[in-house]
Order: structure tokens, then C-alpha cells, then sequence
């Protein structure tokens, strides 16, 4: 069970497709979060994890996004775009190249 209260700093996490997409709540309100791409690392498994900044695209830091809380009170999750992202447990995450797909 999460906290709805304390999740700044915390991730929330989406697929499309088997690309891993990591979001970082870097602000919240009672009502919903206000979150950033987040760069991806890989760990020895070929896993991904939260990396150490935000994601950059052609030079330029990804938009931050204000979300509204959707789940309910044992997890929050948001919809960013049409995607599902629900909140990072922590475990590293599987994609295409790690699971070996090229």
C-alpha cells in the first residue's frame, strides 16, 4: 500500500509497446501529481531502472505534466496520454533487449 501523501521523488512507470517509460513526480496536489520523463539506466541484467536526470530529446529536457490521480487508494496510477503508468515498485524493469528481442 502507498501513501497517496509522500510520492515526490517517487516514479510512476508505463509501457507502450516494450519500451519502459519512467516518470518522476516531482510535485502533488490532494487531486493528482506533476511529473517529468525520467532517463532510464540499465543494470547487469540488461534491466532498467530510474536514471539521473530527465530525459533528453534533441538537445532539450522533456515538459513536465500535470496528472490527475485515477487509481484507487491502495495504488495510485495516472494516464499519461493514452497510457496506463502506475506507481514503480522498485523492481527493474524488463524491455525489448533485455529479454533479448532485437
Amino acid at each position: 500500500m502507498h501513501d497517496k501523501d509522500d510520492l515526490v521523488g517517487q516514479y510512476f512507470v508505463s509501457r507502450l509497446g516494450p519500451q519502459v517509460i519512467f516518470w518522476k513526480v516531482l510535485r502533488q496536489t490532494p487531486s493528482g501529481v506533476s511529473i517529468q520523463e525520467w532517463s532510464a539506466k540499465r543494470n547487469e541484467r540488461q534491466r532498467l531502472t530510474p536514471g539521473e536526470g530527465p530525459r533528453i530529446s534533441r538537445g532539450l529536457e522533456s515538459v513536465i505534466h500535470r496528472k490527475r490521480f485515477i487509481g484507487g487508494p491502495v495504488e495510485p496510477w495516472i494516464r499519461v496520454g493514452t497510457i496506463a503508468a502506475h506507481l514503480w515498485d522498485g523492481t527493474p524493469q524488463s524491455d525489448y533487449i533485455s529479454d533479448g528481442v532485437k
